[in-house]
């Protein structure tokens, strides 16, 4: 089970969009469902092991994170699907959600250093206070200083090049084989500086 990893969730997540996308049938429901459990599974067998492993205090109980990777599952459900909580428009919401994945990239790594470094001295309140306000407070730095300047030249230049790679492929595509072979052939015969020799038989007017 160790190679599965958190793809059950990422699974999940990418099915409900499908469903706020597309619409929900019973078959997409039921990869929702199983994927969830299998991350209640892995969270339970795996997760678990790994947070002791590295973690002081005391032992994490394994139905209680089951059961977290299930909740997590069920809250993105709501926020997606959910009329009145996905229209929610609160600035607020907004900046959050901004965040995420600077958030996602940074907090795993940061926040160990962080809670190693100053779980001896701070105790278990205080290294989770400041290991959640130092992480955070880099993800917004990243997101000023690095997405919002970079994001929309990084994009227009990509989209053009994509639209040129484009262009050129559609263009191999459509023309016909014995063309781009005629082509290649007169492309490969020497200039010779002669004229055409006449076609037996055609008449020229004068």
């Amino acid at each position: 089970m160790p190679f599965l990893g958190w793809s059950p969730l990422f699974a999940a997540g990418m099915v409900l969009f499908v469903i706020f996308r597309e619409g929900p049938t019973a078959g997409r429901w039921v990869v929702v469902g199983l994927n969830a459990a299998l991350a209640a599974v892995v969270s339970a067998i795996r997760t678990v092991g790994s947070i002791d492993a590295i973690a002081s205090g005391g032992h994490v109980v394994p139905a209680v994170l089951a059961l977290v990777a299930v909740g997590v599952v069920g809250l993105v459900a709501v926020v997606a699907l959910v009329p009145r909580v996905r229209d929610l428009d609160w600035a607020l919401l907004t900046s959050l959600g901004a965040l995420t994945y600077p958030l996602y990239l940074t907090h795993e790594y940061v926040g160990w250093a962080l809670i190693e470094v100053l779980h001896p001295s701070l105790g278990r309140w205080g290294t989770l206070t400041v290991a959640v306000a130092g992480c955070l407070g880099l993800a917004w730095l990243l997101h000023r200083c690095v997405e919002e300047p970079f994001h929309r030249p990084v994009r227009v230049w990509l989209e053009s090049r994509l639209e040129a790679a484009g262009r050129w492929m559609r263009g191999v595509v459509r023309r016909p084989a014995p063309a781009r072979a005629q082509e290649a052939r007169v492309r490969a015969r020497p200039a010779t500086g002669l004229r055409p020799a006449s076609v037996p038989g055609s008449t020229r007017r004068p």
